[in-house]
């Protein structure tokens, strides 16, 4: 898959995963050079690191989204991990 932007790229991920259930954040942008950011993560937002010990809200291995920035400035898709290791939402499912 191709994307113009990575603005772009992240409402469409994030649409497909509502759809599924959860919600996403960008977890990692990688600048290279002056030509801005290059790599790309999208992944689930439990990955996210507990602010405290008493929060149970993170996981090892989330879904995700691996993307690269084209020399022509456009986004495709690297690598897509689907698989989930806790309970899916209903709440955030459309």
């Amino acid at each position: 898959m191709q994307f113009q932007s990575i603005e772009s790229l992240f409402e469409a991920y994030q649409e497909h995963v509502k759809r599924k259930g959860f919600s996403i954040i960008k977890r990692t942008c990688r600048k290279s050079g002056p030509m801005g950011y290059k790599y790309a993560l999208m992944t689930c937002d439990k990955s996210r690191k507990s602010i405290t010990h008493k929060t149970s809200k993170k996981v090892s291995r989330p879904a995700r989204l691996n993307v690269i920035k084209q020399d022509d400035g456009s986004w495709i898709v690297s690598k897509v991990v689907s698989e989930h290791y806790h309970e899916i939402d209903p709440n955030y499912s459309i």
